[in-house]
């Protein structure tokens, strides 16, 4: 699922694909044919794109339409910030518009938006219809005479808080009732500050929303987890008057657990994964019997993941993170990952999934796990997809061998073996029987002369290339289009489970 598709016109998420294929060229003299290739739309529609492009680009950036031209397709289109352009779109669009007034207006009142955007009711309720299905797959329902949205206040927020960060990616702030700086001040006094700024602008994205609606009168009614220490230091009764002591403490709560319970990569030591375990299990205690009992049941020995499964702490910790959250929550909710679902995965992965699903269908038919079993497939997807990088790292039928045959010198070829080196899907051969067990050869001109390397270049065409010394951008963008379609060609469409809901 794409945000995009939510809110935008079609015209607006072609530009979009327009622009991002613009940024990640390889190099100038890109033509418009180029690129109605690449998005697979005629030649005449993506020339009218380009001319709206580059006039909304001319009006974000306050340059004249022709110096944006030259700069957008001679000069260095990565200056310019996609993201900042997927913000104005999305500013632009009627169905934000709406959402935006729903979620931020003062008194929301429906006939006088339709007046301020010139619309009929019929037109609204056509171009909010993707919103609805969107907001009614989380249990939500849009009440358009009082222009509210009704559901989980929980839940409700964490959707406020991927909507807006989806919409922006950081590029601009989008909260008009308090300053980014200030609240960014009042975050850094907080006893958990995360190091990652990826996570601290989540962290502040959630804070806004939390103090819009409580701003509103729609506080938290109840305790989300099992209450966590130092969790009383986020908002005071100073701030929020109104709020009784009760709710005050749930809001607090709230944010402690989307502190604990957020997914989070990187290294970790014993210490701090005991204490970040300690505090989910005490949260959450029920996620802790789970996952040791999907420990347990997922793999067997000899699955690809069962030693990272059973070793890998930080795997461990966002498996928890997860149980936890369905498991407070008490429904499915808004989560990054439904904005981040490929279109095909590995043959592994998609057996995976099943066995996630058939791991939950086992569990007792209790109370205890109750949400899991209604939200099943939206677990076994968002378990699917913290498992999935352990699963792809060691699904040999989806890596690509790669075997360089170059002459020996290690500065002319340092680039190349680093660029290999970092595509996390490819394996690369060296020795004298490299050429016997690789899928795809690299080689330069003078080897070609050798019998066994000229015979594979022969036979596999399409899975050769001949290196230059001097190679650029272009061929270095080449081999990663190579590689990755021959990856891609491995790949199957999803399963049912863990394709996401219509």
């Amino acid at each position: 699922m794409q945000l995009e598709a939510v809110f935008l016109e079609k015209t607006a998420q072609q530009k979009i694909a327009l622009l991002a294929a613009l940024c990640r060229r390889a190099h100038a003299g890109i033509t418009i044919a180029d690129l109605a290739e690449q998005l697979g739309i005629t030649y005449q529609r993506t020339y009218n794109l380009f001319q709206e492009l580059n006039a909304d680009l001319a009006e974000l950036y306050h340059q004249a339409p022709d110096e944006m031209r030259q700069r957008l397709i001679e000069s260095a289109p990565e200056t310019i910030s996609l993201d900042l352009y997927t913000a104005q779109q999305f500013r632009a669009a009627t169905a934000w518009q709406f959402f935006n007034t729903v979620v931020q207006g003062h008194q929301p009142n429906l006939d006088r938006f339709c007046d301020d955007y010139f619309l009929s009711r019929s037109t609204l309720m056509r171009k909010t219809a993707k919103l609805r299905a969107f907001l009614t797959h989380y249990g939500f329902k849009l009440v358009y005479p009082s222009m509210q949205i009704t559901g989980s206040e929980a839940c409700l927020r964490l959707l406020l808080q991927q909507c807006y960060w989806q919409a922006t990616q950081g590029a601009s702030w989008p909260f008009t009732a308090i300053a980014e700086a200030d609240l960014s001040r009042q975050y850094q006094q907080f006893p958990r500050v995360h190091t990652s700024l990826l996570a601290q602008h989540m962290d502040l994205y959630l804070l806004a929303v939390s103090r819009l609606r409580m701003a509103q009168g729609h506080a938290l009614d109840h305790q989300i987890a099992a209450m966590l220490p130092n969790a009383n230091a986020y908002f005071t009764a100073a701030q929020f008057p109104r709020l009784t002591a009760s709710q005050l403490v749930f809001e607090n709560q709230f944010i402690a657990f989307h502190q604990a319970a957020a997914l989070r990569y990187g290294q970790i030591d014993l210490d701090s994964w005991t204490k970040r375990r300690q505090r989910l299990t005490t949260a959450t205690p029920t996620a802790a019997k789970v996952l040791q009992a999907l420990q347990q049941d997922l793999l067997n020995p000899d699955d690809p993941g069962y030693v990272a499964l059973h070793t890998d702490l930080g795997l461990q910790l966002n498996l928890l993170r997860v149980l936890a959250c369905f498991l407070s929550l008490g429904q499915d909710f808004c989560k990054a990952s439904d904005f981040d679902t490929p279109p095909k995965t590995s043959n592994r992965l998609n057996q995976l999934s099943m066995r996630v699903y058939t791991f939950v269908e086992n569990l007792p038919h209790t109370p205890e796990y109750a949400v899991l079993h209604q939200c099943a497939h939206a677990f076994c997807r968002f378990a699917t997809y913290v498992l999935a990088p352990t699963i792809n790292a060691n699904d040999a039928h989806v890596r690509v061998k790669v075997a360089l045959l170059l002459e020996p010198n290690d500065i002319l070829h340092r680039r190349l073996k680093h660029f290999l080196d970092n595509m996390t899907f490819v394996d690369r051969l060296v020795g004298s029987d490299a050429l016997q067990h690789c899928d795809f050869l690299i080689t330069e001109a003078d080897m070609l002369l050798a019998p066994m390397t000229k015979a594979f270049t022969q036979a596999y065409p399409e899975a050769s290339l001949v290196w230059d010394l001097d190679a650029d951008e272009v061929d270095f963008h080449h081999l990663h289009q190579k590689l990755t379609a021959m990856r891609a060609s491995r790949l199957v469409a999803l399963s049912p489970s863990l394709a996401p809901d219509d």
